[in-house]
């Protein structure tokens, strides 16, 4: 009857205790049933029900929806999306980066494997691994990111070490051609080609210092003064003029020129270097540059300036380390300039100075104490082989001082025998 056309849910037994204090929704007393629908209302017969229908089922309806409505939520959420299967481009790509991740793993790995040889002075295991390593980079086609330099700096290292292992090997021909590489690299990175520098400006300096220094090592004299010459300019952009680290690039340009043969050059820029060390107030390091410009100044005959070095070297040296290795050092040069210009007397005394320095510092047997006390002999014989010559040359004199004059021997006449003596 009125089920069918309300639509009325059928009652169930309620699943709960005996004991429930849940009343009837229309007459209070005591439920078995509960509404199918919803579970929440509960009721004592299926008459009360029916009562209450009229208006519990715009709720239950309301509820009904809402729970299905969670219901398909929850399946659409918890449902596995399907994957769409990769396609070839992508499959490839893929394959590419794995490869190219895998060689630039394996390149590292050599690099390290070549530094660590190097610091070993495994010079062959160096050319082993940076070569390869070197090989490996230079087939790569990957382009740089976005902000990275259009430089390979892994290359730079890998050619750092190739030119430095291709020297101690004796391969001066791959050396040179590896150089190449690394000149233009280096260019690129500090500027020196005339663009913006990449490099920090005291990076690009030690940059620069290591380029000379592997010119010089394969006998590139001229290409080696070029760098140093940077090297000097961009010492001075990263530390200033008049600094220590300024000086040290003065000394290394001058010790280029001086294996170039122009020592009056290198004498300029060593003379700088004093000035510097001068100003920096570090002691021993003066002393070192005075003893740098004595050495020039004998190579050019300057001799006494030379000595006049030598003995403010040698004051220094006594200053910060009192009678020594370095002051018998400065003795024995000084000795050896003057025995250039003929002072064998203060020779000898400056050698005796040299000696007692190392028999106090190092003992009388030790091998440096024994050179010197050799080197003492030597100039003693040579300057009694002087008094000697002295002494001779003025016995003769005396002797020719004293010796009567021999008298004038009478010239011969010629002969006129045999010719008839003229008549007048």
């Amino acid at each position: 009857m009125a089920q069918a056309d309300d639509e009325l849910d059928e009652a169930t037994p309620a699943d709960r205790p005996e004991d429930t204090t849940e009343p009837c929704n229309v007459c209070g007393g005591p439920t078995v049933l509960c509404c199918s629908g919803c579970e929440d209302v509960f009721y004592c017969s299926v008459s009360c029900q029916q009562k209450d229908w009229a208006t519990h089922r715009l709720a239950c309806h309301k509820r009904s929806d809402l729970a299905a409505q969670q219901a398909l939520t929850t399946s659409i959420v918890l449902a596995e999306p399907k994957e769409k299967p990769p396609s070839k481009q992508e499959i490839v790509l893929v394959g590419k980066e794995h490869a190219i991740k895998g060689a630039e793993e394996k390149r590292e790995q050599l690099r390290a494997a070549a530094v660590a040889a190097s610091r070993e002075r495994r010079y062959m295991d160096v050319l082993d691994s940076a070569m390869q390593a070197y090989q490996m980079g230079a087939a790569e086609t990957r382009r740089p990111t976005a902000g990275e330099p259009d430089v390979d700096l892994n290359q730079l290292v890998e050619l750092l070490l190739l030119a430095r292992a291709t020297h101690v090997a004796g391969e001066h021909a791959s050396g040179l051609k590896y150089l190449d590489h690394l000149s233009k690299m280096v260019d690129n990175l500090t500027g020196a080609d005339g663009n913006l520098p990449i490099f920090h400006p005291c990076s690009a300096a030690t940059l620069l210092l290591c380029t000379a220094e592997l010119f010089t090592l394969f006998g590139q004299q001229e290409r080696a003064a070029d760098y140093s010459r940077a090297y000097i300019a961009m010492a001075r952009l990263a530390h200033g003029e008049g600094s220590s680290a300024v000086g040290d690039a003065y000394g290394f340009h001058a010790a280029v020129l001086a294996r170039r043969g122009s020592l009056e050059e290198a004498l300029h820029h060593t003379m700088m270097m004093l000035q510097v060390r001068q100003r920096c107030g570090d002691e021993k390091p003066i002393a070192d540059a005075h003893w740098n410009v004595a050495v020039l100044l004998r190579e050019l005959h300057q001799y006494k300036s030379a000595i006049e070095s030598l003995q403010a070297a040698r004051e220094i040296y006594s200053r910060c380390s009192g009678e020594g290795l370095d002051t018998s050092q400065a003795d024995i040069a000084m000795a050896s300039v003057l025995q250039l210009i003929g002072e064998h007397a203060k020779a000898v005394q400056s050698l005796r100075q040299a000696v007692r320095a190392r028999q106090r510092t190092f003992g009388f047997a030790n091998l440096q104490t024994k050179q010197a006390a050799e080197l003492l002999a030597e100039a003693e014989g040579k300057l009694n082989h002087e008094n000697e010559k002295d002494c001779d040359s003025r016995s003769e004199s005396e002797f020719r001082a004293n010796r009567a004059p021999a008298a004038p021997v009478p010239m011969a006449r010629r002969s006129s025998a045999g010719k008839r003596p003229s008549r007048g």
